[in-house]
């Protein structure tokens, strides 16, 4: 919902460079680029438009699905990069009636000790390469254009206390499919979360959705209770 976004946060309209990919609008953004002019992009993504374009940068036509997740990427003054990952639709009923949760987190320029990339890095590019966002911009004030790629390898990512799980409309190759969804979902919890005897009365994952599509009880034991 535009119009309650630009409520919510107006000073999206004084910030020097703001790119905004959407799916699905209840509102207009048209009132925002009168405004800002040049200095926002609002790109819809509709993977029932045509394939290989700006708003469908699949490969292929496919008439559901959509490029859902919320998060933004903020960039501060004094050189760091705030990461936030929620769950909730941006309109007033989501955030004011309903239970939502979110993943904030500051992240500082890489140094001479920082890593050259880490999982979160990785899993974050891998994301953003499938909008195929490929437009030069100053991200950043006394600098010239440059790549939205190029801008968030600077940063180090390797303290990250989550663990990114991308989604994206399509149909993917096996090789890709443990790098997103539920397949990623199933590896994570392997990885991280420790067995706990089927006895035991304490829940070791907790999960927050409104919606999980139509998946069997049958499908998710056999993805997650191995």
């Amino acid at each position: 919902d535009f119009e309650f976004l630009l409520e919510a946060i107006p000073e999206l309209l004084s910030i020097q460079r703001v790119v905004c990919f959407y799916g699905h609008a209840n509102t207009s953004p048209e009132r925002w680029k009168a405004y800002a002019r040049d200095a926002v992009d609002l790109i819809n993504l509709d993977p029932s438009q045509s394939p290989n374009t700006v708003n469908n940068p699949n490969q292929r036509k496919i008439s559901y699905g959509v490029h859902h997740s919320k998060f933004f990427l903020v960039g501060y003054s004094d050189g760091s990069l705030r990461v936030i990952i929620h769950t909730a639709n941006i309109g007033y009923g989501d955030l004011f009636h309903k239970t939502q949760a979110a993943f904030i987190q500051d992240f500082a320029p890489k140094s001479t000790d920082s890593p050259a990339s880490s999982p979160f890095e990785t899993a974050l590019l891998d994301y953003l390469d499938t909008y195929k966002f490929q437009e030069p911009r100053v991200f950043q004030p006394g600098k010239p254009k440059s790549f939205l790629r190029h801008v968030l390898k600077q940063y180090d990512f390797s303290s990250a206390l989550g663990v990114l799980v991308p989604s994206t409309p399509g149909y993917h190759k096996l090789d890709l499919k443990e790098k997103r969804g539920h397949l990623k979902v199933k590896e994570c919890i392997a990885k991280h979360c420790p067995a706990v005897p089927s006895s035991s009365v304490v829940a070791p994952i907790v999960c927050q959705f409104s919606s999980i599509g139509s998946l069997t009880q049958k499908y998710l034991e056999t993805q997650f209770q191995e």
